[in-house]
C-alpha cells in the first residue's frame, strides 16, 4: 500500500499541478560549491513587495512557486556575499523558468580581508550551522577526516569514533548534502581523506517536515555535512594499503570514491587483527579501551541523480568481528551501612556477523516532495563469558565467592521504513505534510549458564540453566500537518499524530539437572505490551529576516497496555499530557546567532522493565520486572550562542541545557546479607540534570598557531531506592578540553590536546559514601616533513585515572611513531615503518560512577608490535 501511495502521489503531481508557474535554479560560490540556506526572494517589480521566498537546499538548489505569470524581480542574498538581482519574465507559454546557476561574489569587505589575509575565513556562522573552512586547519599527509575533525574548535572525537559537538552527540554524517553509507559516522570519517574536504558544516538538523514547512516540530539532531573540494567532485579517488607486522599482525584495506554530477559511489574493504574497526589513515593504532579483535568488513554505497528533482540512494555493509577480552573489575557498592567491595575477573569471547542495507528515494518537485528511506539489518552473534567473583561486606569480610560460565547465541532482524510527503498549495505558505514510519524487530536468543557460589555461612549454590527467548516489536506512526499563512511572515500549523508501539516477549527458562531440562514456571513468561498515543497540536510561527519565533502546544492521550499471554489478563492504563513548546532564534549580526528552545516529551517503559518475571540467570544479580511502571514526562530547555569575530578570527560558542523529569524510571536495588543484588525499576517523583559548556577557538597567526578551549560543568539530582530506603543523590562533573596546534607550511604539523573530567557524587543516605574521581587524558601528535620525500609521525596518549576514596591510581601511556617515504610519480606511493604501542602497555582502563556504585575496569589491549606497510593513493578523472 505504501508503494502504491508513493506512485499515486507522483502521478498526482504531474497531473494536478503541472500548470503552476515555477522558478528554479542553483546558487553557488566562485568555486562552484553550492551555497545552502541562501535566501531567494521573488518580488513585485512595482513596489518590491514580497511574492514568495525560499531557502536553498544543501546543494544550493531552489524552487519558487508563483501565483501567476508576469514580470518579477529575483533577489538572492547570502552572508558574506553581495546581493544578486535579476529581472524575470514568466510567459504564458512556459510553466517553468530555469534561471541556471547563479554565482555570488564575495562582498567588498570580505574581498579586502582576503587580500590582506591571503586565506578564507576559518569559521562562518550561519543559520543553524557552524561552517569550518578545512584549509585553515592543517593535517598531515594522508590524514583522514577524523583527524581533521579533531582540530576543529568545539568538536570532540572519541576513540570509538563517536563525535560530540558542544557536548551533543553527532548522529549522522553527509557528503555534499547526501547521506554517506546511511549516515554512518566512521565510514565517512575514517574512509574519506582530509585533503578532499573543502568545508565542514556542523548543523542543528531538523526533521523532514520541519525543513519543508519551516515550522519546528521538536525533532532535532546534530549532523555534519562534508563539502568536497571542487576538483574532487568529478573524479575517482581512493587509497589501498597493506601491511605486515611482528607478532603475526597484519592489515589490509582499501577504498574507492567517485563523486560527480550529483552522483556518489564509494566502496570500502578491510581485514586486520590490530583492533582497527575503521579505515585509519596509515594503520597506526593500538592501546584503546580493551580487547583484541580480528575484523573483516566491506561495503558499498551509491547515490544517483535520476533527474534534476529525483534521486535514489542505497548502501550495503558487511562486518565480521572476533574479539577476546580479559577484564578485571573492581566495584564499590553503596549500602546504607557503608561501602562493600566486589571483585570480578573474566574472559570473554565475542563473535559477531552483521549485514546492513539501506535504500531510499528522494523527489523534490515544485509542489510535491517525497522521501522514502528503508533500512534492513541482520546480525548473528555468539558470546562466551567465564568469570570468577568475590563479594565483601561493609566490614571487609568475605561474604561469597564463586565462578560462572555463560554462553549465549543471538539472532536479530530489524527493519525500518520512513515515508514523507509534502505538498505546497498555490497560495504561498500553505502546506500539507504526511510523515509515516514503520519498524519491525525480531530477536531470538538461546543461552546456557552455570554458576557455583560459596557463601561465608557454609552454604553452596549451584545454578545450571538454559533459556530460550524470542522478542518482537512492531511500531507504526503517522503524522499529518497543515500549515496556513496568516500574513507574509506569520503561519499557523495544525497537526495530528497517531503512534502505536507493540512488543511481545516469549521467555522459557529450564533448570538443568543431570542433563535433563525441567521447565521453570517462576522465571518463564509470555508477555506483551502496547503504547498507543494520539496527539493533536497547534503551533504559531513568526519568520522575520533576523528573528524567528514559534510556540505551540500538543494534547496527548495515551494508553499503556500489558498482558500476560499465558493467563489472558489485559490491563489498560490511560494518561493525558499537555506538551507545550517554544523556540526563539535571533541573528544578532552577520556572524552571531542565539537561540532558545523549550520542549516537552513523554517516554514509556520498555518491555524488559515491565515484564513481571524473576531472572536468576546470574544468581548474584537478580532482576524483577515491574508491570506498574508509568511513562516519564520531561521538560527540556536549551540556550545556544555562536559568534565569529572576523578581525581576530576568534570563535565563541556557548550552550546551556536543562532537563526536569517527573516520574523518572530508576533502578531500585536491594542487596542482602549474602551480597546478592536484586534490581527492579520503579518510578520516583522527579529528577533533574543541567549543564553549561563553552567553546573558544582563536588563531595566533603570528606564531602559525591556533588555541582551542572547551570547559563544561554539569549537575544532576535523582532519587535512589536502596534496600527499601529512598534518598537523593547529587552528581556534579566539570572539566573540559584544551588544544593547541602549530603548522608551519608543509614542514611541521603539531597538535597538543588535554582533557579533564572530574566527577563527584553525594549520597543522602550516607554522607560518608561521597565519591570524587578524576579522569585525565593528554594527547599529542606531530608530523615532520623533511628532505622532500620523508615524513616522521609520532602520537602519544597519556591517560590517568584517580579515585581518592578507593585509592585507585592508574596511568596508561600509549606511544606510536612511524617513518615514511613517498615514492612513485607525484608521490602516489608511500612506504611506512610503524612502531605501535612502543611502551608495550597492554592494559586499557575505564572509571565510571552510577547511582548505586563506582567501578574501575581494566582490560587487555594489544601489546607492542612493528609494521611495515605500503600505501597507494590514486586520483583519476573521467577522461584519464
Amino acid at each position: 500500500m505504501k508503494i502504491l501511495l508513493l506512485f499515486l502521489l507522483l502521478v498526482i503531481e504531474q497531473i494536478a499541478f503541472a500548470q503552476s508557474p515555477v522558478v528554479q535554479g542553483r546558487i553557488t560560490d566562485e568555486q562552484s560549491s553550492g551555497l545552502p540556506a541562501a535566501t531567494v526572494l521573488l518580488l513585485q517589480i512595482s513596489d518590491s513587495s514580497l511574492v514568495t521566498s525560499t531557502l536553498t537546499d544543501t546543494s544550493g538548489q531552489f524552487s519558487l512557486i508563483t501565483s501567476e505569470k508576469r514580470d518579477y524581480l529575483l533577489k538572492v542574498s547570502f552572508v558574506g556575499y553581495t546581493t544578486y538581482f535579476k529581472n524575470l519574465s514568466i510567459s504564458s507559454t512556459s510553466d517553468t523558468l530555469h534561471v541556471g546557476t547563479i554565482v555570488l561574489q564575495p562582498d567588498a569587505i570580505q574581498l579586502a580581508e582576503v587580500a590582506v589575509k591571503g586565506q578564507l575565513e576559518a569559521i562562518v556562522v550561519k543559520k543553524d550551522t557552524v561552517e569550518y573552512n578545512a584549509g585553515s586547519y592543517g593535517t598531515r599527509a594522508n590524514a583522514n577526516v577524523e583527524q581533521l575533525l579533531k582540530k576543529l574548535p568545539g568538536v570532540e572525537v572519541e576513540r570509538d569514533g563517536s563525535i560530540r559537538v558542544q557536548g551533543e552527540e553527532v548522529t549522522r554524517i553527509f557528503v555534499d548534502g547526501k547521506e554517506f553509507f546511511g549516515g554512518d559516522l566512521e565510514m565517512a570519517t575514517r574512509n574519506l581523506p582530509a585533503d578532499a574536504i573543502d568545508k565542514v558544516q556542523v548543523i542543528d538538523g531538523k526533521s523532514e517536515e520541519a525543513q519543508f514547512s519551516g515550522i519546528e516540530d521538536g525533532q532535532r539532531e546534530k549532523v555534519i555535512n562534508l563539502q568536497l573540494k571542487k576538483d574532487r567532485r568529478n573524479m575517482g579517488f581512493g587509497k589501498a594499503m597493506a601491511g605486515v607486522g611482528t607478532s603475526g599482525r597484519y592489515m589490509a584495506q582499501g577504498n574507492y570514491n567517485r563523486f560527480g554530477n550529483g552522483n556518489q559511489l564509494a566502496i570500502v574493504a578491510r581485514s586486520n587483527n590490530v583492533n582497527n574497526q575503521g579505515l585509519s589513515a596509515d594503520g597506526m593504532g593500538g592501546g584503546g579501551t580493551g580487547g583484541i579483535s580480528t575484523t573483516h568488513s566491506g561495503g558499498a554505497t551509491f547515490s544517483r541523480q535520476l533527474s534534476r528533482i529525483t534521486r535514489i540512494h542505497g548502501s550495503y555493509r558487511l562486518n565480521y568481528t572476533n574479539a577476546t577480552m580479559l577484564t578485571d573489575l573492581t566495584r564499590q557498592n553503596f549500602l546504607p551501612g557503608g561501602t562493600a567491595d566486589y571483585f570480578e575477573n573474566s574472559r570473554q569471547q565475542h563473535t559477531t556477523g552483521r549485514h546492513n542495507a539501506t535504500a531510499g528515494l528522494e523527489h523534490k518537485g515544485a509542489r510535491n516532495n517525497v522521501r522514502l528511506n528503508t533500512t534492513l539489518s541482520l546480525s548473528n552473534s555468539d558470546h562466551y563469558n567465564r568469570s570468577s567473583r568475590q563479594s565483601f561486606s561493609v566490614a571487609d569480610t568475605l561474604v561469597n565467592a564463586g565462578e560462572r560460565t555463560a554462553n549465549t547465541r543471538n539472532q536479530n532482524l530489524n527493519f525500518n521504513a520512513n515515508l514523507f510527503y509534502g505538498h505546497r498549495f498555490r497560495k504561498t505558505g500553505r502546506l500539507f505534510t504526511v510523515s509515516n514510519q514503520v519498524s519491525a524487530y525480531q530477536a531470538a536468543a538461546l543461552g546456557r549458564s552455570e554458576s557455583f557460589t560459596r557463601f561465608n555461612d557454609g552454604d553452596e549454590e549451584l545454578v545450571h540453566q538454559r533459556n530460550e527467548q524470542e522478542n518482537s516489536n512492531l511500531n507504526f506512526s503517522s503524522r499529518f500537518a497543515y500549515t496556513e499563512p496568516i500574513s507574509k511572515k506569520q503561519y499557523l500549523q495544525a497537526s495530528y499524530n497517531i503512534t502505536n508501539r507493540a512488543s511481545e516477549s516469549d521467555l522459557a527458562v529450564y533448570d538443568i539437572q543431570n542433563e535433563t531440562l525441567l521447565f521453570n514456571t517462576e522465571q518463564s513468561n509470555r508477555f506483551s505490551t502496547g503504547f498507543l498515543y494520539q496527539q493533536l497540536g497547534l503551533s504559531y510561527r513568526l519568520a522575520g529576516e533576523k528573528f524567528t519565533f514559534s510556540m505551540g502546544t500538543t494534547m496527548q492521550q495515551s494508553v499503556l497496555t500489558r498482558r500476560i499471554l499465558s493467563e489472558g489478563d489485559l490491563v489498560k492504563r490511560s494518561f493525558q499530557n499537555i506538551l507545550p513548546e517554544a523556540r526563539v532564534n535571533v541573528r544578532l549580526n552577520k556572524t552571531s546567532r542565539i537561540s532558545l528552545n523549550y520542549t516537552t516529551s513523554v517516554r514509556e517503559p520498555t518491555i524488559n522493565q515491565l515484564q513481571p518475571v524473576v531472572s536468576r540467570y546470574d544468581p548474584l544479580n537478580l532482576y524483577i520486572g515491574n508491570p506498574e511502571l508509568r511513562p516519564e514526562y520531561s521538560h527540556r530547555g536549551r540556550l545556544a550562542y555562536n559568534t565569529f569575530i572576523r578581525k581576530s578570527g576568534l570563535f565563541l560558542s556557548g550552550l546551556v541545557n536543562y532537563t526536569y523529569t517527573t516520574n523518572p524510571i530508576v533502578a531500585a536495588v536491594t542487596i542482602d546479607d549474602r551480597q546478592v543484588r536484586t534490581t527492579q525499576y520503579i518510578n520516583v517523583p522527579q529528577s533533574y540534570q543541567g549543564g553549561v559548556s563553552l567553546t573558544l577557538g582563536v588563531p595566533v597567526k603570528k606564531y602559525h598557531s591556533r588555541l582551542n578551549l572547551g570547559p563544561y560543568f554539569r549537575q544532576g539530582k535523582s532519587l535512589n531506592l536502596l534496600n527499601g530506603v529512598m534518598g537523593a543523590i547529587n552528581q556534579q562533573s566539570f572539566g573540559g578540553n584544551m588544544g593547541y596546534s602549530f603548522t608551519y607550511d608543509d614542514y611541521i604539523d603539531l597538535s597538543l590536546r588535554a582533557r579533564l573530567s572530574a566527577t563527584s557524587s553525594e549520597y543522602e543516605l550516607n554522607s560518608n559514601q561521597g565519591q570524587y574521581f578524576v579522569n585525565t587524558a593528554y594527547m599529542s601528535d606531530v608530523t615532520l616533513h623533511f628532505l622532500n620525500y620523508f615524513d616522521f609521525t609520532a602520537e602519544f596518549d597519556y591517560s590517568k585515572f584517580r579515585n581518592a576514596n578507593t585509592g585507585f591510581d592508574r596511568a596508561v601511556p600509549i606511544l606510536n611513531f612511524g617513518l615514511s617515504r613517498s615514492i612513485l610519480k607525484d608521490s602516489k606511493g608511500e612506504l611506512r615503518l610503524s612502531a605501535i604501542n612502543a611502551l608495550n602497555r597492554d592494559t586499557g582502563v575505564t572509571q565510571t560512577a552510577t547511582l548505586n556504585y563506582v567501578e574501575q575496569v581494566s582490560r587487555n589491549t594489544l601489546g607492542n608490535y612493528y609494521m611495515l606497510s605500503f600505501i597507494y593513493n590514486f586520483k583519476k578523472r573521467p577522461s584519464e
